[in-house]
């Protein structure tokens, strides 16, 4: 009953938050409010763009984008009903989950106090309790020894996140990274504490799959404050970041056996509507934020090319 209301809550937030959905809005280059960020692969239908080939799917559809523009009607469809984080999220694949910026150094660290809450979270587990709605604590030094304003950092990461998708490039040029597109070709879930999160992702074999996850090991590495400032960043060290990251397209929260093998049925009715897959270009990545006080959809800080060289 809990999440039954919850979703009849997140369903009726104003009309303006989904409207305002991923417009690029920078946060101010004076505030010292803590923003909360992600990285993600947003799942958008692009006309401009022919597929890349596929060893796995080699009958390509004659009009991928109609395909994948009907396919993403009909997963929005299933998360307007059913997924929490619906009026916060386009349909997208997390690569670092929830982090907070300004970083605050450890020898800042002692003068740190609560200062507002948001939804944070690390792994796929935990970025799903934030995206449905669960809290915590966000600390922060006020401006003191350590701190950065949240314009600069996310500068900062923007410049990494263009440097490890160049050297990305590099090999894909130099014939030893192959450009590929990310095909989601099973519905999954895993339990959460209060539900279960059901979701489209690629299977072991999926076109694609190794290519995002080398994407995400590369960028954890080179962010390594997005672990260290998430939520649950002990946990995920512990167990091993890269071989625990699962790529997935959260469709929604289901309560009950019942409610879970009727989620997951809708899932694959995506699935076998056209092709037994849903082709996601991996063209760009996002990173995105959103101040922590406030509540609906992110916003896009900056867009970056996967593969720049071939966008010239």
């Amino acid at each position: 009953m809990a999440l039954r209301r919850y979703l009849s809550q997140t369903m009726t937030t104003s009309a303006r938050n989904h409207a305002d959905r991923g417009r690029p809005r920078a946060p101010p280059g004076g505030s010292s409010e803590p923003y909360v960020c992600v990285v993600a692969l947003l799942v958008r239908a692009q006309p401009t763009r022919p597929p890349l080939p596929s060893s796995s799917s080699p009958s390509l559809p004659s009009s991928p984008h109609t395909t994948l523009q009907k396919q993403l009607e009909a997963i929005q469809a299933i998360r307007t009903k059913h997924d929490a984080a619906y009026v916060r999220w386009e349909p997208h694949l997390t690569l670092l989950p929830p982090f907070i910026v300004p970083f605050i150094s450890v020898a800042a660290a002692a003068t740190t106090t609560t200062t507002t809450t948001t939804k944070i979270a690390a792994g796929a587990e935990a970025e799903e309790e934030a995206e449905a709605g669960e809290t915590e604590s966000v600390k922060d030094n006020d401006g003191k020894a350590g701190n950065q304003e949240p314009h600069r950092t996310l500068l900062e990461l923007s410049k990494r996140i263009a440097q490890v998708l160049e050297e990305f490039d590099s090999d894909a040029v130099t014939g030893k990274r192959e450009r590929t597109d990310l095909e989601l070709d099973q519905a999954g879930s895993f339990p959460l504490r209060y539900h279960h999160s059901v979701h489209l992702c690629p299977s072991p074999s999926a076109t694609g799959r190794q290519t995002l996850r080398s994407i995400q090991s590369a960028l954890e590495a080179a962010l390594p404050e997005t672990v260290t400032h998430a939520r649950g960043s002990r946990k995920r060290k512990k167990k091993g970041t890269s071989d625990d990251y699962k790529p997935h397209l959260t469709i929604g929260q289901a309560q009950g056996r019942d409610e879970l093998d009727a989620l997951k049925a809708l899932g694959r009715q995506v699935l076998s509507a056209d092709g037994g897959c849903v082709r996601v270009p991996m063209d760009r990545i996002q990173l995105m934020c959103k101040p922590v006080s406030r509540s609906g959809p992110y916003d896009i800080f900056r867009e970056f090319a996967i593969w720049p060289s071939s966008r010239k």
